[in-house]
């Protein structure tokens, strides 16, 4: 499995890919760094899916991390081309 993890503003956004069956996923999970908020992730894509609900084409993965970030208001974020190959790199164990 991999985790990639950026802190952005009062956010940390973890993000990676879990090739264990049945995820077979890419996934993200963003936590407020706010200590009055609950550690409890405020975004959580990816994570419970079971085959055909799992996230394996990146830009579908993409659209939906953007779409549930803009739920939760974080509109100026997204992730980089070099991220996205990251993943890819991680999914396909290029490098591993």
């Amino acid at each position: 499995m991999s985790r990639h993890c950026v802190q952005h503003k009062d956010y940390r956004i973890c993000y990676g890919w879990d090739p264990v069956q049945p995820m077979r996923t890419f996934f993200m999970q963003v936590m407020s760094e706010d200590k009055n908020q609950s550690e409890d992730p405020i975004v959580d894509v990816g994570q419970g899916l079971i085959y055909n609900d799992a996230f394996t084409d990146i830009d579908k993965f993409v659209a939906e991390c953007s779409r549930k970030l803009t739920e939760v208001g974080i509109i100026d974020f997204e992730l980089s081309q070099e991220q996205k190959f990251q993943l890819l790199n991680d999914m396909f164990g290029i490098g591993n």
